[in-house]
């Protein structure tokens, strides 16, 4: 038996005694408990009879005297699971998260600065320091819920060996991780989408306003390429930023992986790369998750959800498809709320001899300065 299995099989020998939580492993433990956790909820066994732990040899609770492990079905996936669905996704570790502590927070935000006056040496008690006016606002932060069901066979659970699982949580893992990074770019709660070709009510990418639909509401500061990469653009697209974009390590570009490819060929006019890559500063410097380079001291990021069949406005129209974007944005002006992490849920349904796998996640992404210009998007760039 490995360090690594004897170690969770300790772990859940002590939760069966003392009921106390397993649910901090990590690493190796944590994959293998969450492995032997999602096998005895679906087949319904007791966790010391799943095919992972035969795999792994592992007796410790299936010894002993009667009931000490047969009744006794783990409900928690360890932190492994949750630690993993972070590790999947690229931009959300951008922004700052708000654990939410109700479906529903508001917070509080100051709508504008207020000036401050000159006020001279006075003995009056008649004359006072002038009032400003302080305008405030609130921001409110409403979960939604995100899900991913399968339905599998009492067959295949019976039969599929323990790679399956691997393979079921890996995909699990993914769903959520996709489902959240796809709605931070091309998210839009409005009635219609901005994306012709999004009209389930179910899609993902309706249960927020995104990073893009956030440029193209606020667009005073968007770039049309006119189906050029350009330097010039490119600095037209920070300049129109404005003061949201003048602190580097506030911002990130997001780019497709094509355009990624474009900017490394991309020079200015006395030939030097305008995309510094890592390996040139990545030594002393700290790098953001996903970090691929920088262009004028601002990490860029690629993502797979960048959309490369838009339009020449930067939207899904079916028609013209063969354009993509770049998105700037400041990452101090968004935050993820989560209410909830990834968890699972299993229902098997005898008389159907089947069973339900359920994931849901509940968060919201959040636009904390309505009406600012604090993401801004090249159009009509060449995908």
């Amino acid at each position: 038996m490995s360090d690594a299995v004897k170690r969770v099989m300790d772990e859940l020998a002590q939760h069966k005694t003392s009921g106390a939580s397993p649910s901090g492993l990590l690493g190796e433990d944590g994959i293998i408990y969450d492995l032997a956790v999602l096998e005895a909820q679906l087949r319904g066994v007791p966790i010391e009879r799943t095919k992972m732990a035969e795999k792994a040899n592992v007796k410790a609770l299936a010894e002993g005297t009667t009931g000490a492990g047969a009744e006794w079905i783990p409900t928690e996936l360890s932190a492994q699971f949750i630690l993993d669905v972070e590790e999947n996704l690229r931009l959300a570790p951008l922004f700052r998260v708000i654990r939410m502590t109700r479906g529903e927070i508001t917070l509080p935000a100051a709508a504008g600065d207020a000036d401050a006056v000159l006020f001279p040496e006075n003995t009056d008690e008649a004359t006072s320091i002038p009032e400003v006016s302080i305008s405030t606002r609130d921001i409110t932060l409403t979960a939604k819920r995100l899900a991913a069901r399968a339905v599998t066979s009492t067959e295949w659970l019976d039969d599929a060996p323990a790679e399956s699982l691997n393979q079921l949580r890996h995909k699990l893992v993914r769903s959520v991780a996709r489902a959240i990074e796809n709605a931070i770019i091309n998210g839009d709660d409005s009635d219609t989408h901005m994306d012709s070709d999004v009209t389930n009510a179910t899609d993902a990418r309706k249960a927020w306003k995104g990073l893009r639909k956030k440029a193209l509401t606020d667009s005073s500061g968007n770039v049309d390429f006119g189906g050029t990469l350009t330097v010039e653009n490119l600095l037209a697209l920070k300049k129109g930023l404005g003061k949201y974009g003048m602190e580097p390590d506030q911002c990130a570009w997001i780019v497709s992986a094509a355009t990624y490819n474009d900017l490394l060929n991309l020079k200015d006019s006395d030939g030097n790369p305008v995309l510094l890559t890592v390996d040139k500063y990545g030594k002393d410097a700290t790098i953001l998750t996903g970090e691929l380079g920088r262009i004028f001291g601002i990490p860029v990021l690629w993502s797979p959800f960048i959309r490369t069949d838009l339009n020449a406005s930067g939207v899904y129209d079916g028609s013209t498809t063969d354009k993509t974007v770049i998105l700037l944005v400041n990452r101090e002006a968004f935050a993820l709320g989560i209410r909830l992490d990834a968890t699972v849920e299993t229902m098997r349904v005898p008389p159907k001899q089947i069973v339900h796998f359920v994931v849901v996640w509940r968060g919201i992404f959040q636009d904390l300065y309505p009406g600012d210009v604090t993401a801004v998007v090249g159009y009509n760039v060449p995908a």
